[in-house]
């Protein structure tokens, strides 16, 4: 089953956050399907681009490299493939 990824736009008459059907629509998106797109956010193009960048960097690092940032105590960290044991 294909579902679309919900778009949300945060930037309403009310302003950033104070619109009760965009935070309800954020919160219907991520209590069922885990994520959605958000628009009208006011976060600059070009830290978005060098976020993505340095995704794509991080990713092209060697396996040993990655693992050496393996996952902590407060769950921050890098988890290699068909490696996670949670199950829900």
């Amino acid at each position: 089953m294909d579902l679309p990824i919900p778009v949300i736009d945060l930037q309403s008459s009310a302003g950033h956050f104070e619109d009760p059907a965009s935070a309800n629509a954020l919160d219907c998106a991520l209590s069922s399907l885990g994520f959605c797109y958000l628009t009208g956010h006011g976060v600059n193009l070009e830290i978005i681009r060098n976020a993505f960048r340095a995704n794509r960097d991080f990713h092209r690092l060697p396996a040993e490299t990655k693992a050496g940032l393996k996952i902590n105590a407060q769950h921050r960290g890098y988890i290699a493939r068909h490696t996670s044991t949670t199950r829900t």
